[in-house]
């Protein structure tokens, strides 16, 4: 597996994690977003999925919790409120999964 591809694929789960992270928690832009953060999940999938092999599949497996930090922190900083988990509420198939977001949280 080449470097830039581990990078890019890498990316795209982290901009999945973090929009599905936004569309669960943070409520009061929910309304005002949820359409545009769902089309950005689907198209992220779109482009990972496409480049999906089992090594890229493992790859990311053995590094979803240090992906999951990173959006994590994003979120954190983006929204300005720190009730996400910390750790990934998510399994990779459902990050994976073209169907699946997560319930709506409310608190």
């Amino acid at each position: 597996m080449a470097r830039r591809d581990k990078l890019a694929l890498q990316s795209l789960l982290e901009q999945i994690i973090r929009h599905l992270l936004l569309i669960q928690y943070w409520e009061e832009e929910r309304d005002r977003n949820d359409h545009h953060w769902c089309s950005e999940v689907t198209s992220f999938r779109d482009q990972i999925n496409d480049r999906m092999t089992k090594n890229f599949y493992n790859y990311l497996g053995e590094n979803r919790v240090l992906i999951y930090r990173k959006a994590r922190k994003y979120v954190i900083d983006k929204s300005g409120i720190n009730t996400f988990p910390k750790q990934c509420p998510y399994s990779l198939d459902q990050l994976l999964d073209e169907d699946w977001f997560p319930p709506m949280n409310h608190n």
